[in-house]
């Protein structure tokens, strides 16, 4: 019932605080003898609940990054992560778009933009690739082309701040590591796993939350 599921849960977060190997579902599953199943409903559970109570607060730099869990090139086969730079925390995994053949590789190319060695050599590149992707005739590509091109100055801008995705990156090898407890390839439950992991949510039941220091 609801309430075995709840201690179920309770005695996961304690153990997952003091334990190591509760960083990953099979250490988890061990200790708390539970089967896969189990352990990934308590997982989403919580994660829905903790994604529920996330206030909603102004984000200052947001970093974005592509992960895939099965292998392939098709946009079903990567994960689109968000995240929260100055907070540390991953803020969303969802189905990204765009990550197949020549769309991936003007992704890919747009990286040049980056690393470009100021401001004018960065608006030669992405001159560049912009003409490029004009004459690729993928309509998605373009739009998303334009509406850079139309926020060009903001880009631009990063070569004054200079705050980067190092953070996004910096998941990658967590994320890297849940791949496989994705049984099955499920996207849902990769995403659900990200979150649970890197969200930094609120996962605690309500009744564990009210009146209680744990």
């Amino acid at each position: 019932g609801g309430g075995m599921r709840i201690d179920i849960y309770v005695e996961y977060a304690e153990k997952s605080a003091i334990r190591p190997e509760c960083g990953e579902l099979t250490g988890a599953q061990k200790i708390l003898r539970l089967s896969w199943h189990q352990t990934q409903s308590i997982m989403a559970l919580a994660v829905r609940r903790g994604m529920a109570r996330r206030n909603a607060v102004e984000i200052p730099f947001v970093g974005m990054d592509e992960k895939s869990f099965r292998r392939g090139k098709r946009a079903d086969d990567f994960a689109c992560v968000t995240t929260d730079i100055e907070g540390r925390r991953v803020l969303d995994a969802m189905r990204a778009a765009l990550q197949t053949g020549r769309a991936w590789g003007f992704k890919e190319m747009f990286g040049s933009f980056w690393r470009s060695a100021g401001k004018r050599f960065a608006e030669a590149n992405f001159t560049f690739w912009y003409e490029q992707v004009a004459k690729s005739c993928i309509k998605p590509m373009i739009k998303a082309a334009n509406t850079l091109k139309r926020h060009l100055y903001g880009l631009l801008s990063w070569f004054d701040s200079m705050i980067d995705n190092a953070l996004a990156e910096g998941f990658n090898s967590t994320i890297q590591s849940l791949k496989a407890s994705a049984r099955g390839r499920n996207f849902e439950n990769f995403c659900t796993a990200i979150l649970f992991f890197c969200g930094k949510l609120d996962l605690r039941p309500d009744f564990v939350r009210i009146g209680s220091t744990l």
